[in-house]
């Protein structure tokens, strides 16, 4: 396949979208940050810069945005996907924005993943196929059987995900255009004579609708289809869309390296993290308040030989490193007593570690991080972990740059959404890592998780 370039707007997204490539065996990185040299085309086929913008006001999401374009530009990677949160938080509007004044003539907007229950029909977005009520939360309501749901802890200045995706756009994505359920039901030339209309009435932005994969897949053709999609064309979406994309490009799974690093061991070094001889307890780092992430977590606590310590951010706010020598003693005495699991997770109960947003002091969600990030530094060198489960892209953020990460190379999916990678770089290169979105999987997915990276 030839070089793919995606910018991703926090990290869980980066790696849940690279992972479908990774799967079918394309050399995947991911850039924790935009802020250092870029891995070139060549021993990779995809790389993905996570501009950590979603949480971010829309001047300084644009701007983090523009270093990342930049940053491929000047690597040689031609991009081509801009991956958003299937709910659409974020600034999702502004960043499409500065790519268009970046020069990208016209942006084809698919955020549906329907296998985590994300669907768009006539440009509404649909959480297992019922409105997002009307409070913003992201985990579902109570659609079919769902746990409610719960504004995740971590999002700081994310705007509450919208039901009508026209109305994340600004003015300076218009005009809008729109493929809806219809004409993708009729296939790929009704398509394409629908996509020509648009273009001449100069639509920049396309809200594409898609109920299942196989409207997905059906978009993504248009990436192969000169007649379809021309250059400088972008992708704007959920990692269901680069499933399908990935499904496209790579239709026969590759088992051979690729030829620009085939005789060439130095490059298929580069692309290659060094084997991980740690076989310590399996390290789960969690902040999310989502009611998904919760089921998660009680059913991995309920596996045997699993450990969990709870952090109280009441604590956190009044004595942080008392609150945090006991929970790094709390954990080692699990480990040396035979623990193989071991989570670090926040206390949800609503009365105490969470009063109402605008009661909590506006500190604490970095204050959570921190101390997550500071754990992680205290424990991962003497434990030797078999490897990092981390949930929430700001966690995961926070977790890799306290062990001094820049970089992951994913492998493949533990379940759809949920990516395996390892630590590309740094002291701890090679350590297996397994990254998920708050809001993504089922009730077993951390249990999936721990069973893949043998802690179970």
């Amino acid at each position: 396949m030839d070089p793919l370039g995606i910018l991703a707007d926090d990290l869980t997204g980066a790696c849940d979208c690279a992972a479908p490539f990774a799967a079918r065996g394309a050399r995947v990185v991911v850039c924790l940050l935009p802020g250092g040299p870029a891995a070139k085309p060549g021993p990779w086929d995809v790389l993905v810069v996570n501009t950590d913008s979603r949480n971010e006001a829309a001047v300084e999401a644009r701007a983090r945005v523009r270093r990342g374009a930049l940053l491929l530009r000047q690597a040689g990677w031609p991009l081509a996907f801009k991956k958003i949160d299937s709910t659409l938080r974020g600034q999702v509007g502004p960043e499409i924005e500065e790519l268009l004044d970046l020069g990208v003539a016209r942006a084809w907007l698919a955020p549906a993943f329907p296998q985590q229950g994300r669907t768009v029909e006539a440009g509404r977005l649909l959480l297992r196929g019922e409105s997002i009520p009307s409070d913003g939360t992201v985990s579902g309501g109570t659609a079919r059987g769902a746990s409610p749901g719960e504004e995740p802890m971590l999002d700081r200045q994310t705007p509450p995900p919208r039901e009508r995706i026209a109305d994340a756009l600004g003015p300076g994505c218009g005009p809008l255009g729109q493929v809806d359920l219809a004409t993708l039901e009729q296939g790929a030339a009704v398509l394409a004579g629908h996509v020509r209309l648009q273009r001449v009435l100069g639509c920049r932005v396309i809200v594409c609708d898609a109920a299942k994969p196989a409207h997905l897949r059906l978009l993504a053709r248009m990436l192969r289809e000169r007649e379809i999609a021309e250059p400088r064309e972008l992708f704007v979406g959920s990692a269901g869309l680069t499933r399908e994309l990935a499904a496209v490009l790579l239709p026969e799974p590759r088992l051979e390296p690729p030829p620009s690093s085939a005789g060439d061991p130095a490059a298929s070094a580069a692309a290659a993290p060094p084997a991980w001889a740690g076989s310590g307890p399996l390290l789960v780092f969690a902040g999310s308040r989502q009611a998904t992430t919760q089921h998660q977590l009680a059913a991995l606590a309920r596996a045997p030989a699993a450990a969990r310590c709870t952090l109280d951010p009441a604590q956190l706010d009044a004595e942080a490193e008392v609150h945090l020598a006991a929970a790094e003693h709390e954990l080692r005495r699990a480990a040396a007593n035979g623990a193989r699991v071991l989570i670090i997770a926040v206390r949800q109960d609503a009365d105490i570690a969470y009063p109402a947003e605008k009661e909590a002091p506006p500190e604490r969600a970095p204050r959570i991080l921190d101390a997550l990030a500071t754990l992680a530094e205290r424990l991962v060198p003497g434990l030797s972990p078999r490897g990092l489960v981390l949930t929430g892209g700001d966690v995961a953020l926070a977790v890799l740059r306290a062990l001094h990460a820049g970089q992951l190379v994913v492998e493949g999916e533990v379940l759809p959404g949920i990516a395996r990678a390892r630590i590309g770089d740094g002291p701890l290169a090679g350590l297996p890592v397994v990254t998920k979105a708050g809001g993504f999987g089922d009730a077993q997915a951390l249990l999936a998780a721990a069973t893949a990276l043998g802690a179970l």
